[in-house]
């Protein structure tokens, strides 16, 4: 009779151990996908900030030059650089849509965007975009390609 309770109670452990180990599997490989959301999401932003910071600093330093078409150009250039990563960052966050909304609500936000929101917003800046891209075109500061 002890041998059967044992046995039955190493079953159950065992039962118990694999589901553990499971619920372990499912959970660490979760939190690696959602580090791996954060990681892209603000590597992204980084990026994109300092290619506005790029454009600034450019602007600041070009301030007594800007009658020149050079200096515009390379201006706008940069612009047409932060405006690559802005369309990025939107194409990420539509595309992992829902990554990001568990993501917002972990940094505390309560608001919720909704997708069509983000989709015309991508949008209107790629129209920019592709007008800043063809203006800069067939100068000495064209665009970088996509």
């Amino acid at each position: 009779m002890f041998k059967l309770f044992r046995l039955k109670h190493s079953a159950k452990s065992m039962q118990l151990s694999f589901f553990s180990f499971l619920l372990y599997i499912c959970t660490s490989s979760y939190a690696m996908d959602e580090q791996a959301f954060e990681q892209m999401h603000n590597q992204i932003l980084q990026d994109g900030y300092w290619a506005q910071v790029a454009r600034y600093q450019l602007e600041e330093k070009l301030k007594k030059h800007m009658e020149h078409p050079a200096a515009q150009q390379a201006i706008q250039q940069k612009e047409c650089f932060s405006k690559q990563y802005e369309l990025k960052y939107y194409n990420f966050v539509i595309a992992n849509f829902e990554d990001f909304l568990r993501y917002r609500k972990a940094q505390g936000f309560s608001k919720s965007v909704p997708i069509e929101k983000l989709q015309q917003e991508a949008k209107a800046l790629k129209a920019q975009y592709e007008l800043l891209k063809q203006t800069l075109k067939d100068t000495d500061y064209p665009c970088m390609p996509d």
